[in-house]
């Protein structure tokens, strides 16, 4: 990353928009128990793991799956929101600094199927296990909500 950002043009301004799910509904989590699981392989060196964010494949210990099965559990869709986020980044001429900037949305997953956009909802959820990095399901937790919130919104 340090490349990218020390190439960056002055005037042009980069953005990009992610998305994952709120169980709870709260805008900011600090830590690792936020958002996202750490998945990078123990062996790597820290090096690695400051670079590696998902590799394509995982595969969970018993312990993972059973973990995963429990909390599945207690998922409430009812509670649960779309996190949509829009990022910019761009480099200020006069000074070299990068401003890196980004908007949150949470939009309550019962809004968004009381407007009958359920169905497209859960077929993105389900893509998440079967898109080019599979791995992505883990480290963002759909093995856990996936199943409970694509019921939800298909009922």
């Amino acid at each position: 990353m340090d490349r990218y950002f020390a190439s960056m043009p002055f005037g042009k301004i980069i953005w990009r928009s992610n998305w994952s799910i709120s169980t709870d509904g709260v805008l900011f989590k600090l830590g690792p128990s936020g958002h996202h699981s750490d998945i990078r392989d123990e062996s790597e060196s820290d090096h690695q793991k400051n670079v590696t964010m998902a590799p394509s494949h995982y595969e969970p210990s018993p312990e993972e799956l059973e973990w995963w099965r429990v909390e599945s559990k207690t998922i409430d869709g009812n509670k649960c929101a779309l996190r949509m986020e829009r990022q910019t980044l761009h480099r200020l001429e006069k000074t070299g600094a990068l401003i890196f900037g980004f908007t949150t949305i949470l939009e309550p997953l019962s809004e968004l199927k009381k407007e009958g956009c359920g169905p497209q909802l859960a077929e993105a959820l389900n893509g998440l296990k079967s898109g080019s990095s599979p791995a992505m399901d883990v480290y963002k937790n759909g093995v856990i909500w996936r199943e409970p919130l694509v019921e939800y919104l298909t009922s």
